[in-house]
Formats: C-alpha cells, structure tokens, sequence
C-alpha cells in the first residue's frame, strides 16, 4: 500500500494547488482594474505569484509534498 501512496497523493496535491493557483492567486482583486490579463497591483505578491505561470501550481505541488507529506 505505502507503494501506491505518491500516485494518489500528488495528483490529489497538484489539484488543490491547481485550485489555489486559479481561485486565490488568480482573484481579479489582485489585478489592475479587477482583470488577470492586465499587471497585479503594486505590492500584491498573489498577483505577482500568479503571473508566474504554469509552472506555479507544479511548485505548489512540490512544496506540499516537501514539507506536509513526507515528515
């Protein structure tokens, strides 16, 4: 069973960090005039996070497993 165990729990990470990616970093209240496309506004690091692309919510991942997983 502990065998199987990283192949249920990481994808079960990656899609909470998925959601945290797109419903908190990606808030339109970080973002100039209430809109992600545009630049986040001055100070606002979830803004900022969140224009770091695809790459995010795989870090999310990483630091989820890193650090609530595996001690």
């Amino acid at each position: 069973m502990s065998g199987i165990f990283p192949y249920i729990v990481i994808p079960i990470l990656l899609l909470i960090a998925i959601a945290i990616f797109k419903f908190v970093l990606g808030n339109p209240a970080n973002f100039a005039d209430n809109d992600p496309t545009k630049d986040p506004l001055p100070g606002n690091f979830m803004g900022q996070m969140y224009k770091g692309g695809f790459m995010v919510p795989i870090l999310i991942t990483a630091f989820f497993h890193r650090n609530r997983i595996c001690h």
